[in-house]
Order: C-alpha cells, then structure tokens, then sequence
C-alpha cells in the first residue's frame, strides 16, 4: 500500500482553508454581520447636523459652523485616529451622508453611568454660532449599527421656576426676540439659550442583535454668549440596555416607516384615473403612427416593383423619412456596437429589477447599499 506524500503547495492550501476558518470566525460578530459577543465595543457614527425647518440643509457633523466638541482633544489622541471617517456605499453618498466615529464606546449589552465625553470650550464668537443654531432649531443624527437617530443641539428655555412650568407646546418663540409667547394664557417668557449636554442613550438587545435605539437630550445649560470669558462645558452620556424579545431583526426598520400613514395617503382612485390617460393617449398615437407607417411602407413596396403609377398622389419624402434606406444598414464596428448594446439592456434591466424588488421590500441588505 502506498503512502501519499503532502506536497508544498497542497500544506499550503490547507493552511490558508485553516486560517480562513478562523479569520471568519473572528469577523463573526462585528458592524457588517449586525451580530455581537457581549461587550463587544459598537461604532456610534456622528452624521450631519442642519436646521429643523429646512431638512434639505445639512453640514458635516465636525466641519459645520456648529462648534461641536470632540473626543480624541479630551483624550488627547489626533482627531484623524479617534474620528475617522468611512464609505458607506453610493446611495449613502448620494443621501449626503458624512460618517465619522464619534468616540463614544458603547458596550453590548453593558450599561454606562453618566461619563464625560469631551468638554466644549466656548469663547463669544463660538457662543454666538451655537446660541445662533439653537435658535434655528438645528438637529444632529448618529448611526448605531445602521439604525439613525436624532437629537436636538439646545432650545430656548426660560431661567426661573416659576416661568419653567409652562408646557413646551404651548410656547411659540417670537423670531429675534428674547422671549417666547405663551399661546394658552397670553404672556410672554423671557427665555435664553440653552445647550444640552447630556446625551441618554436607551438600546434594546434581541439575542446577539441590537433592535431599538433611542436618544434623549437632557440637562441644557446656559449659554453666555454676551462674555468674553471662555465658557467650559463637559458633554456627558451614559448608556442603558434592555431586553425586547417581540421585535424581531428583519423588522427592527419598522418604527421608521410610518405604514398606516402611508397606506391611507395612496389615492388610488387618482391612480386609476390617470393610468387610463395614459393608456388612452398611446392609443391614439399608436393609431396615428401606424396609419402613416403603413402609408410609407406601401410606397417602399411599389417602388421595389416599379409600379409607380398607382402611387402618383404620393408626395415627395421629407424630414426623416429620407432616412429610411440607413435603418437596415450595417453600421461600422458592428461587433463594439452590439456589445454596448447589450450591456446597456443588462445594466437597464438589472437596476429596474432592483428598483422592483426595492419597492417589494426583499432586497435590504444594509443601509446606503442595494
């Protein structure tokens, strides 16, 4: 009985199946699979900021007239290792989307006390931009293992207890002015700007997946931005887990769209009413075409049997009609040609194809990608 010797190159593909196993046993957990050990550290990704009454306006978290604090200063690490920035695909291009890390850590499944995440330091032109976003109500968004959220930067809020009890809702800030008009008994509150500086974040677990996230602005402080003395303030945060065993992964995305509302704001009647438009109106043209195809393909008929005489009435070819001998003509580099052809039908019905299976909701993969 013979023996078989390992040659050189079969060792070596057995050593790269064996550490291709363990590589992918490594990545098992991470951002890309949305699976994670417990403790594992998840990426909080700092997006864009803009005012609340124009979505359409929209900066770069750390590159915005916003002067927002970072962590790598407070830890003294360089601002391009701790907030690093990543590609996430065209459609997260498109959407004008800017990741970067924030710096926070934030464990799976382990709760975090109240911790100081940077401190902001602000001298009276930097007070002024921040009291001067407040009062244009701006917004920022981080992304949580794909899943976005949003906080308010400050709000107008009034200084004495007496004053505070007036419920939010009824207030109407009066535009450069420094009082709110209370719309339920009449009088104005004296209010200033204020910056919240505590981010609560509220995360719910399934297993080995996060399924929910919520973000709450808390304890605003007083922005002077009439001094010019430096103004310092610690941004803190502090992270709260809890078990959700009804929602399920695939249907984590929900919360954010609205179905009922949706539902009951398609018009089909509408839709109906203009599809038969449409429908109608090729019609129509389709009669008018053929009718005057059919007219020049019995003249293209009679003059290949040179029986002209019976189409005297005809009028002399005008326009592109002229043009009807180069239709059937080979063109040159007919193989170049063919083949930018059939790419493009492919590339056609590939993205319709996505587009469709898009709408159907089957083709979520991750956010920014198709």
């Amino acid at each position: 009985e013979k023996l078989t010797k390992k040659t050189p190159q079969s060792m070596s593909w057995s050593r790269l199946l064996i550490l291709s196993i363990i590589g992918l046993k490594i990545i098992s957990a991470d951002e890309s699979s949305h699976e994670y050990d417990d403790g594992e550290l998840i990426t909080v990704w700092v997006n864009k900021v803009g005012p609340f009454n124009n979505p359409t306006e929209t900066y770069p978290y750390f590159k915005s007239h916003v002067p927002f604090c970072n962590r790598a200063e407070h830890v003294g690490a360089q601002h391009h290792e701790l907030h690093s920035s990543k590609f996430d695909g065209l459609g997260s291009l498109l959407e004008g989307n800017n990741l970067v890390q924030s710096g926070i850590p934030i464990k799976f499944r382990q709760n975090q006390d109240k911790q100081v995440d940077c401190i902001m330091k602000l001298d009276k032109s930097k007070a002024g931009a921040l009291a001067q976003a407040i009062r244009e109500k701006y917004w920022y968004q981080l992304y949580i293992d794909d899943l976005p959220v949003w906080g308010m930067v400050g709000e107008y809020l009034p200084l004495s207890k007496e004053t505070s009890g007036h419920h939010h809702d009824n207030l109407q800030h009066v535009e450069d002015e420094q009082f709110d008009y209370d719309m339920l008994t009449g009088k104005h509150i004296d209010t200033y700007p204020h910056v919240f500086t505590h981010k609560s974040f509220s995360l719910s677990y399934n297993q080995n997946r996060v399924i929910e996230i919520n973000l709450t602005s808390e304890d605003p402080i007083l922005i002077r931005e009439n001094t010019n003395e430096e103004q310092q303030i610690s941004m803190t945060y502090s992270i709260t887990w809890t078990e959700n065993k009804e929602i399920e992964f695939r249907n984590r995305f929900d919360r954010y769209l609205d179905f009922q509302f949706f539902e009951h704001q398609i018009h089909w009647f509408a839709l109906w009413n203009s599809f038969m438009l449409v429908i109608f109106l090729v019609g129509m043209v389709s009669m008018v075409v053929l009718r005057a195809l059919k007219k020049d393909y019995e003249r293209i008929q009679a003059e290949k049997e040179d029986d002209m005489h019976e189409y005297t009435e005809f009028s002399e070819e005008t326009g592109w009609k002229k043009l009807h001998g180069d239709v059937f003509r080979k063109p040159d580099r007919l193989a170049v040609f063919a083949a930018i052809i059939g790419t493009g039908y492919q590339i056609y019905t590939g993205t319709l194809l996505v587009i469709l299976l898009a709408i159907a909701g089957r083709a979520y993969d991750t956010r920014g990608t198709i």
